[in-house]
């Protein structure tokens, strides 16, 4: 009887004092990197955040090697890491390449973690060079980020 009072009481205190309070999560200073600082360069989505999206020429122990916006074409592989925060159940996120305006590849990532960092990546063939982009995007295909690089 105590327990459906409180229940009672919590949902009642709410409506009597006219106001709806917004749940958060907070993030510890740990997981926001350090070249972001703070949590209002958060990109936000209806469910997740991207705390941290960037271009590489590699992914080591989960952390992005050589972050850039320009790349060789030698390098012969790009990758686009992303940590996306805030996941309350699994979902997932999709990295779309494009390549002078081109759709050149569409990847499903699983985010299965409230703190979870992933990455896909993409040949890239000597000829193409050029202006090209990642966007990232929920799983209602709302983009959350958009990293432009050049291949030269």
């Amino acid at each position: 009887m105590k327990m459906n009072m409180k229940k009672i009481v919590i949902l009642i205190l709410p409506i009597l004092f006219g106001y709806i309070t917004t749940v958060y999560s907070e993030i510890p200073d740990s997981e926001i990197p350090e070249e972001e600082g703070n949590l209002s360069t958060l990109t936000t989505a209806s469910d997740i955040s991207i705390a941290r999206a960037v271009m590489a020429g590699s992914v080591e122990d989960r952390e992005p090697i050589a972050e850039g916006v320009s790349f060789e074409p030698s390098l012969g592989k790009i990758y686009c890491f992303t940590h996306v925060v805030g996941a309350k159940s699994e979902t997932s996120i999709r990295h779309v390449w494009y390549y002078k305006d081109k759709k050149m590849a569409d990847i499903l990532l699983p985010i299965k973690f409230p703190s979870h960092r992933t990455y896909s990546s993409k040949k890239i063939l000597n000829s193409w060079t050029g202006s090209w982009r990642v966007e990232i995007r929920d799983k209602h295909d709302t983009i959350l980020k958009t990293l432009n690089f050049t291949v030269k």
